[in-house]
């Protein structure tokens, strides 16, 4: 199923500026964890495969950016301003930072259910 949402989500970047620039690659949204406080096992089994999800879902959408930045639109198009490529940039940077925090955050979330 991801390799079909990345499949058309790359077919799209290759079909131009239809949006706006990086719209036609699908943000992913991040996974609500429980509260360390009173997190269980069984809410980290609960939990772990939209983790999972997520982390692959961001990796496509990161790819998908990154097609758009080393393959602008053709050069009769005007292909991306500067501007542009640092928005996209942004972009994948910030999920990063989301991905890592998200991955981090169920770790630390695993030790405290071990740990009772």
């Amino acid at each position: 199923m991801r390799r079909a949402a990345f499949a058309i989500a790359a077919a799209l970047c290759l079909t131009g500026p239809a949006f706006a620039v990086g719209e036609e690659c699908q943000e992913p949204y991040g996974p609500v964890l429980p509260d360390p406080a009173t997190v269980t096992k069984a809410d980290l089994r609960a939990v772990k495969a939209e983790v999972e999800a997520f982390i692959a879902d961001s990796d496509a959408y990161q790819s998908c950016l990154l097609h758009l930045i080393d393959n602008p639109a053709k050069p009769k198009d005007g292909g991306l301003t500067d501007s542009q490529k640092a928005s996209l940039q942004r972009r994948i940077n910030a999920n990063q930072k989301e991905k890592e925090t998200i991955g981090n955050t169920y770790n630390q979330l695993v030790s405290i259910a071990a740990s009772r």
